[in-house]
């Protein structure tokens, strides 16, 4: 889907949890894939908060809302997320630090660090 190294692909809400924690500063952001909606991601923040992200008919992203409020769209994930760097946008706290992908030597998934995530170029996104 993505190459953004913020996107962990189909990590489970537990990993997710536990590499959150391990970066440590709020506003901590990762994307996985959704584990109860096929075709859908899950947006985690750390002290722990996640946001499902739901695409619509015509292929848009979403973060699912509560009923009555309207849902901002987005064509990609990487637009979603630029969105959401920005405060007081419906999110408990503005997407901060990217939570990156990698892996060491045996193939585990790795915590790399968690870096200012104000532009695109910052956060690696393409």
């Amino acid at each position: 889907m993505t190459a953004a190294s913020w996107y962990h692909r189909d990590i489970s809400r537990v990993v997710a949890e536990d590499l959150l924690a391990k970066a440590g500063k709020d506003g901590c952001f990762l994307v996985r894939d959704s584990e109860s909606v096929s075709g859908a991601y899950a947006l985690c923040l750390l002290h722990v908060h996640t946001y499902r992200i739901l695409p619509d008919e015509e292929g848009l992203l979403s973060v699912q809302t509560i009923q009555g409020i309207q849902a901002k769209c987005f064509r990609t994930l990487t637009d979603l997320i630029v969105a959401y760097q920005q405060p007081n946008n419906g999110l408990v706290i503005p997407l901060l630090y990217p939570v990156n992908r990698a892996r060491d030597e045996t193939g585990e998934l790795r915590v790399t660090g968690s870096q200012p995530c104000l532009f695109p170029e910052v956060c690696n996104i393409r």
